[in-house]
Formats: structure tokens, C-alpha cells, sequence
């Protein structure tokens, strides 16, 4: 082929492939009026032109012209790249538009209902954008909820089958559980109900005052709960403490005279009272005086301890143990002293319409005073059951 003048006729070795490829030739060139042929005029210092398509040296001339030759092709090949990628903009756009639209049901594994009837809100999370078709969907009713006490289970297929024509199943997608068990919410207690009753009740059961009584905690309120309705609250009696400062409480729900639960409570008591403490240390075997004995205000940490109030209740008696100073005084801790030992002779007295007879006796028990103890009468040598009235004193009953 004839070379022309400063120029070359070059085929394009690579179709539709970027001007700045490597396989162009020496410049970027134009395809001025040449419509019928493959070749590019290669020409040096050519200026450069904005190429619309990869593999095309210039822009085309028109969008729309149908004919022959290399501007039409171009044109062509334009409106190809513009609609397909229309066709990729929409194709991509269209499943973020419906996933917008979609309606998410996340159903619970378990659902308490408060009310007669079950409604979608009640079962599951609903989720969506569009926040008017959340908030009818949570009204959807789905049918009554079970008799306290009882259970039901819906499964997805129900659910689904229960929705209202407006909401199309194309346009709900259901996640979480594959079915949700039903049943109807109780009442629960109120402590402030309960605690009223507690100190009237612990009040009654132990010899603390109500003043002396502080309830520090009520467990087990939020795990049980009673029937719907007007439900009276009994506290049960013979409870017997249970630790150092808890009480077990029995209670019973009733309704119409009629026992319908029955539970326990475990109450956390605290007690501030004023008791009878040591003012020194007690040995054991002691018998206390006044000055062994002081009043003192102190927190009871096992209040299943009889503590002494009145110093007139423990002077006189023995101690069966011993206590440090300002140690609390249980009752349990003290006895009556032995005023007569065995082998001891005592008097032996009996009295009968006004007559006063005494006689020597042997004892053969110790006694505590008002204790009934066996002695022998010295002169008949007759074994006889006599009261211990003081020391070294007895009589017959």
C-alpha cells in the first residue's frame, strides 16, 4: 500500500481497547473522514481527542445516525454501553428497593400475653422502614391467649396464615423462632403490699417488737405469679426461721375462700433491739449479779436466740457457759442454781389445814428451786417425793 507523506496507514491491533494501550501506534490519531476502513491515520504531534468508547480513536459523530461507516458504528456501540449500563443500575437497584419494602417478623422462642388476645406485637420483633406498616402489623390479632396456667404453641405457618390480605406474604419474611409458645401473664406480687403483712406476721411468731423489725429484702417476688383477678394475699403460721436473719414465709393467693397458689417467700429480717449484754467477762458456772448485767442497744444477727431483756430474768441463775464483755445474754445460756445437793440432810416439811410438821430428810437428788426431787425420812427411813422451796428446805405437795 502507497505510504503517504509524513503518515501511515496502521491497523489497530487490539479492538476496543484503551487508547493509552501499548499497542497504539506512535501518537494518538483521528479517523478524519476515512468511513469505510479499519486503518487509523497515524500523523505526528496529532492532537489528542476525547475517545467516548475503549478502543475507539474519536469521539462518534452522532447518537442516533444509522448508516455505514465508522461514525455510525461508533454511535452504535454508544447507545449499547449507555443502556446496558442503565440495564446494570436498575437490575442492582432493584433488590435494595425491595429489601426496603420487606416487612421482618422475628419471632420469640416464648411470649407472656397480658391480655385476652394474642397479637403479632405480643409474639415477635417486628422490623421494617416503613413504620405505619410496623405499627398495624403489630396489631395483627392472632387469636385468644390460653387460660393462665396453660400453654399453646403457634407455629410460622399459623402466623402466616392469619395475616391480613393487605400484607402480602412476598413482602414478609419471618426470622428467629420456628414456633412460639403461648401463655397468659399473671399478676406479680408488690412488696409494698406484702411487707405490712411480714411484720405483723414475723411480730407474731417471735418475741420482737414491730418497732425492733426492719425487712431488708423480698426474693422470689418476680418468679411467681398469681392469677388474673382480685387475688387476697394469707400468711401461713408454725414457721420456723430458717439462717441466722432469714425468715422462709409461707403465703397463700386466695379467691373466693378457695386456696389457688401456694408459695414461699424468703425475707431478709434485720433487728435493732435493746437486750441485756455482759458488762464483764462471765465465767462458767457463775451465779450472776446485778453488776454482771448491762443494757445495750445492739443488731441482732440471729434473731432465733431468745435474748434477755430484764436483768430480773438471769440474776440469780448460773451461767452454762461462759461470755466475754458486751456479749449478748441468750436465755438458753442460764439455769436456776442447785440449792440442795445430794446426800444433804434438809428439813422436811408438811403442811395440812393449818398444821405445820417438820422432820429431818436425806437427800438422794439435787434440786433446783421447784424442782421435785426424791428424799428419805430419817426416822422411818421412807422414801417420799418433796418440792425444793429453798435451800436445804423441801415439803411434801
Amino acid at each position: 500500500m502507497k505510504q503517504v507523506s509524513n503518515s501511515l496507514l496502521t491497523l489497530y491491533p487490539i479492538p476496543f481497547a484503551f487508547p493509552d494501550a501499548s499497542a497504539f501506534p506512535r501518537d494518538i490519531a483521528g479517523a478524519n473522514g476515512r468511513r469505510f476502513t479499519p486503518f487509523y491515520i497515524c500523523r505526528k504531534k496529532a492532537p489528542f481527542q476525547n475517545c467516548r468508547l475503549p478502543g475507539l480513536s474519536c469521539s462518534p459523530r452522532s447518537f442516533v445516525r444509522i448508516g455505514l461507516g465508522e461514525g455510525s458504528v461508533r454511535s452504535l456501540l454508544l447507545c449499547l454501553q449507555v443502556a446496558l449500563s442503565l440495564s446494570v443500575f436498575i437490575l442492582s437497584g432493584a433488590p435494595g428497593f425491595s429489601a426496603a419494602q420487606t416487612l421482618v417478623i422475628d419471632l420469640k422462642h416464648e411470649a407472656a400475653v397480658a391480655s385476652d388476645m394474642v397479637h403479632l406485637g405480643d409474639i415477635a420483633n417486628v422490623h421494617g422502614s416503613d413504620s405505619s406498616a410496623v405499627t398495624r402489623l403489630n396489631q395483627v390479632a392472632l387469636g385468644s391467649v390460653p387460660e393462665f396456667g396453660r400453654v399453646s404453641e403457634m407455629t410460622r405457618q399459623e402466623i402466616s396464615s392469619r395475616m391480613p390480605g393487605s400484607f402480602s406474604a412476598a413482602g414478609l419474611s419471618f426470622e428467629g423462632a420456628s414456633s412460639v409458645q403461648i401463655r397468659r401473664r399473671g399478676q406479680h406480687l408488690n412488696p409494698d403490699d406484702i411487707t405490712e403483712a411480714l411484720l405483723g406476721y414475723i411480730e407474731a411468731t417471735t418475741f420482737w417488737e414491730r418497732s425492733e423489725i426492719k425487712i431488708q429484702a423480698i426474693g422470689n417476688l418476680n418468679e411467681i405469679e398469681l392469677p388474673p383477678g382480685d387475688i387476697q394475699l394469707r400468711l401461713g403460721s408454725g414457721t420456723t426461721p430458717v439462717g441466722r436473719n432469714r425468715l422462709l414465709v409461707p403465703m397463700e393467693g386466695i379467691r373466693d375462700g378457695k386456696t389457688v397458689r401456694s408459695f414461699w417467700i424468703p425475707v431478709d429480717v434485720s433487728i435493732h433491739a435493746r437486750i441485756l449484754t455482759a458488762s464483764r467477762k462471765i465465767p462458767y458456772s457463775r451465779l450472776l449479779t446485778p453488776d454482771d448485767v448491762v443494757e445495750s442497744v445492739v443488731d441482732i444477727t440471729d434473731f432465733r436466740n431468745a435474748y434477755v431483756r430484764q436483768a430480773a430474768d438471769l440474776i440469780g441463775k448460773v451461767s452454762r457457759r461462759s461470755f466475754a464483755a458486751g456479749a449478748p445474754l441468750t436465755r438458753e445460756a442460764f439455769t436456776d442454781p442447785i440449792i440442795v445437793r445430794h446426800g444433804e440432810t434438809v428439813q422436811l416439811r408438811l403442811e395440812k389445814n393449818g398444821i405445820l410438821l417438820t422432820a429431818p430428810a436425806k437427800a438422794e437428788q439435787d434440786g433446783k428451786l421447784g424442782q421435785i426431787i426424791i428424799v428419805r425420812n430419817l426416822e422411818f427411813s421412807t422414801a417420799l417425793k418433796a418440792q425444793v422451796t429453798g435451800a436445804g428446805v423441801v415439803k411434801i405437795p
